[in-house]
């Protein structure tokens, strides 16, 4: 009895030297996945606010070591981008200063590349989406970087609210479907990009559309209705950070923006909920209902644009 006793000590001696040695080896890789490089490529809707910075910083404060650079002008389509780089290399004019988005991706060593097309182009032009991600992705492969695809949200519409502020008329109802819409043709341009090359997707125009769900007069967008607020900002930083890294979206903190804490709060428990019913994996597309989403609601875009900028004139200019 007494050797059996002894024998079984030492079996369990073994097995628990085997356990920490697998523990000592496993830190070594945790500590370089700490270690992450991230090249942004887009556009207005990337580099507005700086949202690369603010998931650096994030990042910062979770333990990662993250650092990025971007190749974003104003108004360039992921073709747009394909397309200043051949142009290049036939002698032709640049479009932009510093190293263009190939270029860039050829210098090798990015771990991700986050892709963000114009914002209307998945829906209007999917085939355009379509073509400067096949372009784009093979570079990206080629140096061993995963693309994720920056699902971006749709123009806010302003709704018509009935005289006593509750509920909505039936042209709110009318324009809010009309925007929801135009998110589901958004996320099939991302999405058919995203399954076709084997990349995912940092669902932020979803998480917009959550925050519009729960409350569509909690405004994230700025007062142009096209780009980001502050917390617009923050909660498609949160949405990036949480598809590369894993992790979730509650307590992670805002060093860049600086948010009130119940805004703060609300756009992590957003975050989440999107993470966790859309999650980053591309979807199928959503059948449309109506053929000319597109045109309805771009037709309301420029109308409540015209509306603003009408409303903004001073009487000398009206």
């Amino acid at each position: 009895m007494k050797i059996f006793s002894f024998l079984l000590g030492i079996l369990f001696l073994s097995v628990g030297t085997l356990v920490m040695s697998a523990e000592k080896k496993s830190e070594p890789a945790k500590k370089a996945k700490q270690n992450i490089k991230v090249l942004f490529i887009g556009n207005s809707y990337t580099y507005v606010n700086n949202v690369p910075l603010a998931v650096e910083k994030i990042a910062k404060r979770r333990g990662y070591f993250l650092t990025w650079e971007s190749v974003a002008p104003g108004g360039f389509s992921l073709e747009r981008h394909v397309y200043v780089h051949e142009e290049a290399n036939k002698g032709g004019i640049r479009n932009v200063k510093e190293k263009d988005a190939i270029e860039k991706i050829r210098e090798g060593g990015w771990d991700y590349v986050v892709l963000q097309d114009q914002s209307g182009t998945p829906s209007c032009q999917p085939e355009s989406t379509m073509r400067g991600a096949r372009a784009l992705d093979s570079e990206i492969k080629a140096i061993g970087a995963q693309t994720i695809f920056y699902m971006t949200p749709a123009h806010y519409i302003p709704v018509e609210k009935p005289k006593n502020g509750k509920g909505d008329t039936a042209e709110g109802k009318k324009q809010k479907a009309m925007w929801s819409e135009e998110q589901d043709l958004l996320n099939n341009g991302y999405n058919r990009a995203a399954k076709a090359l084997g990349a995912r997707v940092a669902p932020v125009g979803e998480a917009f559309r959550n925050n519009y769900l729960e409350n569509y007069t909690r405004a994230i967008h700025s007062p142009d209705n096209s780009h980001f607020n502050t917390a617009g900002s923050y909660l498609a930083a949160v949405i990036i950070y949480c598809t590369i890294t894993g992790d979730k979206a509650k307590g992670l903190p805002d060093p860049t923006y600086r948010l009130n804490p119940m805004m703060m709060k609300t756009m992590q428990r957003i975050a989440d909920k999107t993470l966790k019913d859309y999650g980053t994996q591309p979807h199928d597309p959503v059948k449309i209902a109506s053929e000319e989403a597109n045109k309805k609601y771009f037709d309301e875009f420029e109308k409540q644009k015209a509306k603003k900028q009408k409303e903004l004139q001073t009487p000398a200019q009206k």
